[in-house]
């Protein structure tokens, strides 16, 4: 009688630690269920990593103490299964949180180094368009801006592709105020890219008319013959590479059309200034 009188004692001495071990279990399941959707903004994605580590460290010394007791004879299999589900929802979240960190730092880097090319361009735009100058004066501000087309693409690049694999990480709801981030940033772009070759057009008409009245040719030999020689008139030299400009922008609007289509998983496709008039984007010959 001895004997199993000491082994029956254990299986009833567990049922109070067990209400205990219960209610645990419960309250973490409601931290971890009150835990908020992963962050795209970097800073917030970081604490949410600290938490989750912090989280993830408290399991793991628990881990010890519980596994025995839910191995022990009486102890409900739901127990288990619950406390596993917690452990693997913790390791999976904080897995997610590692990669989704670095991936919002280079998201908002890539974001910061295209704001840093694309404010300024709107701004000259801005004096380019609402404080006319002669084309002498608009040459310089006019080139300036076309420059950085090359370099507003790069970034635009960078800030799609990481952008998308952002989204991968994130929920849909939180996706999607990435994607609109996109949009916006691809609109600024397509904008700025319009207006670029609507200041080129501008000041291409204005350089011809200035040309035209500053020696007015005496006839169509003349005009032709005046064409073909832009290296003694500097003034035909710039027409000429502004409408080089002018056909490369279009193609680059071209561009630009398509990955809206492509990476932003629009609705609808939108419509540029360049797609509503193309022909005002080719200069005549």
């Amino acid at each position: 009688m001895g004997p199993c009188s000491q082994r029956r004692q254990p299986a009833q001495a567990p049922l109070a630690p067990l209400d205990t071990l219960c209610s645990w279990l419960d309250g973490m399941e409601e931290l971890q269920a009150s835990q908020g959707p992963l962050a795209a903004d970097a800073t917030l994605a970081a604490s949410q990593l600290r938490e989750q580590e912090l989280l993830l460290r408290l399991l793991r010394e628990r881990a010890p103490h519980m596994e025995p007791r839910l191995q022990e004879a009486g102890s409900p299999a739901e127990l288990c299964t619950q406390w596993h589900r917690l452990v693997q929802q913790a390791e999976t979240r904080w897995r997610l949180l590692k990669q989704l960190v670095p991936t919002a730092q280079s998201f908002e880097t890539a974001c910061k180094a295209l704001l840093v090319q694309l404010n300024p361009s709107e701004q000259l735009l801005a004096k380019l368009l609402l404080e006319p100058k002669c084309p002498e004066e608009s040459l310089p501000y006019s080139q300036e801006v076309y420059k950085g087309v090359g370099v507003r693409a790069k970034d635009l690049e960078r800030v799609l592709e990481t952008g998308r694999r952002l989204t991968e990480l994130l929920t849909s709801d939180q996706a999607q105020l990435v994607r609109q981030q996109l949009d916006h940033f691809q609109e600024r772009v397509r904008l700025t890219e319009s207006q670029v070759a609507c200041a080129q057009q501008k000041l291409l008409y204005a350089q011809r008319t200035a040309s035209f009245e500053a020696s007015p040719p005496a006839d169509s030999e003349a005009q032709l013959g005046l064409e073909g020689s832009a290296s003694a008139h500097p003034g035909l030299k710039d027409q000429k590479q502004l409408s080089v400009q002018l056909a490369q922008l279009a193609e680059r609007l071209e561009q630009l059309a398509q990955w809206a289509e492509t990476s932003t998983h629009a609705a609808a496709p939108t419509v540029t200034m360049w797609d509503q008039s193309p022909s005002s984007g080719t200069p005549g010959p």
